[in-house]
């Protein structure tokens, strides 16, 4: 906000031209919100007990409304809305006073409020606020004096103000001795808070009716409703859920019996090359897993090197030279890839334990199998096995078929 000459102007521009102050078509609800906000805020204040900071506001803005009203108004209150407005900031700064206890501040701002609720005795709010400042001051015949003003002029006062004059009332005839009075007032308060507590159970009785007789079967509609929302969704998560589940397992299965068909495919075919090779080209590898089958070699833990070489007829580093330019691979990848080999012949033909099929296999140990079974063929021997006896029995149905 921006400090206009008129307080804060609410962020509206004010536009001039020379000789007379010229305001914007909207300036009148802007400056009754100004007033209404200035209010709003001081109360703030006052409630949070900052007595200082709410009677520094008050000043400041029953300065500015004089100033303004000086030169000529906003355009949009008269002079009774400025009363008014006054009246209303002269009881704050008054209730900042007294809780300041600046007690003759806060008594001659009560006295000019006080005069101001003559003229104009339906404010809102202000006789009650009034009482509690001269009972704070211990002004406790003005206390009286104003109620009796009040219940004169006033043609009607709210129940909440009249509930809260009637409690100060009470405290100011039990301090000057009027017992009478104060037990008067406190009838009147007891009257006036069961008419309120009545008023209220009426409301509420009312409301709760309409509502049961309007609303229930707005609610039931509502409920049903959301039932069969929740239901729906519930049901769709359902269905997708199991039709992602049937998805994946299917993926899973297809891909699990590629993997079979294709190490089945690629042990006949790495036979048929090994022979075929072994009689046409003489490829070193091909003569090696001749050999080794002959005397299954390739199952011993420590491989006869010198019966190897006599058999081949080449030394050690030049059949590994060899196996590099023919196959790319070496001595040591072959006798691996013979035992895996041999490992599945085994789990296909036999129902050995995985622990005899390792030691037969010619692994050291059931964790090392385990691992280059894994590593080669991306199944473990349990599941090869397994898939290759669904393949024998698929075989079987359709020979029967």
């Amino acid at each position: 906000m921006r400090e206009s000459p008129y307080g804060y102007d609410g962020g509206a521009h004010v536009v001039s031209s020379p000789g007379r102050l010229r305001l914007p078509k909207c300036i009148s609800s802007i400056h009754i919100n100004r007033h209404a906000l200035d209010r709003a805020e001081i109360d703030v204040y006052l409630k949070a007990r900052r007595w200082a900071e709410a009677a520094h506001m008050a000043q400041v803005r029953v300065m500015q409304l004089r100033q303004e009203q000086q030169r000529g108004g906003d355009g949009a209150t008269d002079s009774a809305g400025y009363d008014i407005i006054r009246l209303g900031l002269l009881g704050q700064w008054a209730e900042g006073a007294c809780g300041m206890r600046q007690s003759a501040l806060a008594l001659r701002l009560a006295r000019q409020a006080d005069s101001l609720l003559d003229r104009y005795p339906n404010s809102d709010g202000m006789t009650s606020r009034l009482a509690k400042v001269y009972l704070d001051l211990d002004q406790y015949q003005a206390v009286i004096d104003l109620a009796a003003k009040a219940r004169v002029l006033s043609h009607e006062i709210r129940s909440a103000e009249l509930r809260s004059l009637m409690a100060t009332l009470v405290y100011a005839y039990t301090r000057l001795g009027n017992m009478d009075q104060a037990v008067r007032c406190m009838r009147i308060l007891d009257s006036v808070q069961q008419a309120f507590v009545n008023q209220q159970y009426n409301l509420a009785a009312s409301s709760h009716a309409a509502m049961v007789e309007n609303g229930h079967l707005k609610d039931t509609l509502y409920r049903r409703k959301l039932y069969e929302l929740v239901g729906l969704c519930l049901f769709v998560i359902l269905m997708g859920a199991l039709v992602v589940t049937r998805l994946w397992r299917k993926e899973h299965l297809r891909n699990i019996r590629y993997i079979f068909r294709y190490i089945k495919t690629a042990s006949k075919m790495q036979q048929d090359a090994d022979c075929h090779t072994a009689v046409q080209n003489k490829d070193m590898a091909a003569i090696l897993r001749e050999v080794m089958r002959a005397d299954k070699s390739f199952v011993l833990p420590d491989i006869p090197v010198q019966q190897l070489e006599s058999r081949v007829g080449m030394k050690l580093y030049a059949i590994n030279q060899k196996l590099r330019e023919d196959c790319q691979t070496t001595l040591k990848q072959l006798i691996l890839e013979m035992r895996l080999e041999y490992a599945c012949q085994l789990l296909e033909t036999t129902d050995y334990v995985l622990e005899y099929v390792a030691q037969e296999s010619g692994f050291g140990s059931l964790r090392t199998f385990l691992r280059q079974f894994r590593s080669q063929y991306d199944l473990t021997p349990t599941e090869y096995r397994k898939l290759s006896k669904q393949e024998r029995v698929r075989l079987k149905d359709a020979d029967s078929d």
